[in-house]
């Protein structure tokens, strides 16, 4: 009768823990990032930034849904392109690619950016 009593205890315990633990957040890492077709001008940028990222959702119960997800690349307070990604659905223990691509339009001003890109630029010394 004790080891019954024991036994249930037990097994109560491992249902409370599995049941009520709190959902890990899932783990978003960077796959891949791939700039093309960059283009300056005196006052302008343009080009596309293609990225992928693996979301990995670490829980063995809980499942998530994801709504519209807006993405927006800043250079200081200005913006320079904005891009979404849809709604997706993750099962638990799944991982998930998620591309884009992020189009930096030709209207978008250039010279706070060359102005710090201009000390990081190579010059050869002969």
């Amino acid at each position: 009768m004790a080891v019954c009593f024991v036994l249930g205890l037990i097994l109560t315990a491992v249902l409370i823990v599995v049941f009520f633990s709190p959902a890990e957040l899932p783990h978003v890492t960077l796959a891949s990032l791939n700039v093309s077709r960059l283009n300056f001008t005196s006052y302008h940028i343009s080009g596309y930034v293609d990225m992928q990222f693996h979301v990995l959702n670490a829980n063995l119960l809980t499942n998530f849904s994801y709504d519209d997800v807006y993405c927006s690349m800043y250079h200081g307070k200005r913006r320079l392109a904005t891009t979404v990604f849809p709604a997706f659905f993750q099962r638990a223990s799944e991982t998930k690619p998620i591309n884009f691509t992020v189009y930096l339009a030709p209207v978008t001003t250039a010279t706070e950016l060359r102005k710090e890109l201009a000390p990081c630029s190579l010059k050869s010394s002969m």
